[in-house]
């Protein structure tokens, strides 16, 4: 929440700024100041935290640092909007910027440093910089001027959260749902479906050896890469091959900002075809109300002559706003799941 309100006001912030010069009473540099800051420290920077949370262990202090952040960052930019004089800090904003860098500075000292130290070394004398020139114009000490701090604390916080998004971990340490059996099905109509296709493409030349390949990733339902998405299922749970009736729990990957890792879609379906023959073998699954999409899904691989072809088959309707929000964008990462998937088992033929 915190990150999705610091580009709406950094926003707001630009525009007024470049209207007249100021921003909810304060002059230039410090109405321009405050695009900077919500941009990055409001905005950026909690995001990259939390996406580099992501694959970890719960550790009480990150919390308590996280949330010291959260309510420090909003508490001083209160102060500030409050102030009785727009160029010197009050106590209670001094007070409220130390708990902010503290925040941050404990959650850090809490992070394991997995993927290098950068973004710390540049982030740590950032947020100390910070809460020193507050500390010097609420005392009237000499310090840095404002287009110093631009340039020094602004730079190394803008680095630090670049840096930490950029290192925040990939898709391959987020967890699909579990399987859960509870959730009602819901496979809506092919009649009233939003999209609804058929695809048939060769998989590859014929052979006993790689149809056993091809029929084990398809009854397994890792038709799809990891890149793309992943799943867990009942049957493997279970220690079984798959049947009518599983469950899967599914997790579909949307590509997020640049650097962070990418969204995760979770969806529950249940399996409702699994035929497995010599030269034969279909899978196919209906969706639960615990999906992005209501619609059924059907694969099957089988000898056409002295080839192997692949025909997928399925007819989905959003049901979920932000589906329908992003309708294009669904759209093209559907088709393009599609395409991964082929190249998959094309790559298992081979």
């Amino acid at each position: 929440m915190l990150s999705a309100t610091g580009p709406l006001v950094a926003a707001t912030a630009w525009i007024w700024s470049r209207y007249d010069r100021t921003f909810a009473g304060f002059p230039d540099p410090l109405a321009t100041l405050t695009t900077v800051h919500f941009a990055i420290t409001f905005g950026v920077l909690p995001l990259a935290m939390s996406a580099s949370e992501r694959p970890l262990a719960r550790c009480r202090w990150r919390d308590l640092g996280q949330w010291l952040y959260v309510a420090g960052a909003p508490a001083t930019a209160l102060c500030f909007a409050l102030r009785t004089d727009p160029l010197r800090p009050g106590a209670v904003e001094l007070a409220a910027a130390v708990v902010f860098a503290a925040g941050f500075l404990l959650w850090a000292a809490f992070m394991p440093v997995r993927r290098g130290p950068w973004p710390y070394v540049c982030l740590v004398p950032g947020f100390l910089l910070g809460v020193g020139y507050t500390a010097a114009h609420a005392f009237g000490w000499d310090y840095l001027t404002i287009p110093q701090m631009a340039s020094v604390h602004g730079s190394l916080n803008l680095l630090g959260a670049l840096l930490l998004a950029a290192q925040a971990p990939a898709f391959e340490d987020v967890a699909p749902p579990t399987p859960d059996l509870n959730t009602p099905v819901e496979a809506g109509d092919r009649a009233t479906a939003t999209f609804a296709d058929s695809h048939r493409v060769v998989v590859g030349p014929w052979s006993p050896e790689a149809f056993a390949r091809v029929k084990a990733a398809l009854l397994g339902y890792r038709f799809y890469p990891a890149s793309v998405m992943v799943r867990r299922t009942q049957f493997e749970d279970e220690g079984r091959a798959v049947r009518v009736g599983d469950r899967l729990g599914l997790g579909l990957f949307v590509p997020n900002l640049p650097g962070l890792a990418p969204l995760m879609l979770p969806a529950i379906v249940e399996v409702d075809v699994a035929e497995a023959g010599d030269e034969r073998v279909a899978l196919g699954y209906a969706t639960t109300r615990r999906h992005y999409g209501r619609g059924v899904w059907r694969a099957e691989v089988k000898r056409d002559g002295e080839e192997m072809v692949l025909t997928v088959s399925y007819h989905v309707r959003p049901s979920r706003w932000f589906v329908w929000c992003g309708l294009p964008v669904y759209r093209r990462f559907q088709l393009a799941a599609f395409r991964a998937g082929a190249d998959n088992l094309r790559r298992l033929a081979a």
